[in-house]
């Protein structure tokens, strides 16, 4: 059993990390902490059909999914 049972996302570079329900924030790791229990967490967020390059938007480029 995981925290929530359900895998987070590091962020990495998103732009979409501040409002993502599965945002692995500080908030998120120190409950789960407190309970005992571990994370689950994403191995590469950049391959995930939500992910959006901070980098490529703030060039004007399309956003890479």
């Amino acid at each position: 059993m995981t925290y929530k049972d359900m895998t987070f996302c590091s962020g990495d570079g998103c732009t979409q990390f501040k409002r993502c329900f599965r945002a692995l924030t500080q908030d998120v790791e120190d409950r789960a902490d407190k309970l005992g229990l571990p994370i689950s967490q994403f191995s590469n967020p950049k391959q995930l059909d939500c992910y959006i390059n901070e980098r490529e938007t703030d060039s004007g480029d399309q956003a890479a999914r």
